[in-house]
């Protein structure tokens, strides 16, 4: 029994003896774990760095974007406004534009009317040496209000005329103040002749 006791004894300690290799070992083994766990952070370090940078550089460019689109909106906005400014002031031109064409259309058929009145007044003088002194001095007298007439109403289209192309050059002038490089004098120029 004594030896029992002995080998009990032997083999606890040979049980400690390896339970505490086993702990050193673990020991050394968490060390070697902990150094390497250091160790692939110290490595990873760098690469941390940059993911901290690239999230920095990202916020940034967000935020540029974010601005770059608001100034977009106000553009769109403003575009919006000069389209219709555009087409308001093209519309204005435009029917200044009839306007004048009428008138000129005006002023061709008085100036053709003054024309035949000239004529018929020549022709009535013509007959008119036929006929009475006061016959005569009746019909040359309406000639002359006739083409008096005409003459006045040439006139008033010619004024008329010069008030459109006063408009028109108005019109144009304000949207080149609010449009000065999109639309050029000369573009006015060649648009109008």
């Amino acid at each position: 029994m004594g030896e029992n006791t002995v080998e009990q004894g032997d083999d606890s300690n040979d049980l400690l003896t390896e339970k505490t290799a086993e702990l050193e070992k673990a020991m050394e083994d968490l060390k070697q774990a902990n150094e390497e766990a250091v160790q692939s952070w110290l490595d990873s370090r760098p690469l941390i760095d940059e993911l901290e940078k690239s999230q920095a550089e990202l916020n940034a460019t967000r935020a540029r974007v974010a601005n770059a689109n608001s100034v977009i909106s106000e553009f769109q906005a403003q575009l919006g406004t000069t389209e219709m400014c555009i087409k308001s002031a093209k519309d204005e031109e435009h029917n200044m534009q009839m306007k004048m064409n009428v008138l000129n259309q005006d002023v061709h058929a008085m100036q053709e009317e003054t024309e035949h009145l000239k004529a018929r007044a020549a022709t009535q003088e013509a007959d008119a040496r036929d006929l009475s002194q006061v016959e005569y001095g009746r019909l040359k007298q309406e000639a002359n209000e006739r083409i008096s007439d005409s003459e006045r109403r040439v006139s008033k289209s010619a004024d008329e005329k010069l008030g459109a192309e006063k408009a028109r050059d108005l019109a144009f002038r304000r949207l080149q103040s609010l449009h000065p490089q999109q639309i050029s004098a000369e573009q006015y120029e060649r648009t109008n002749n």
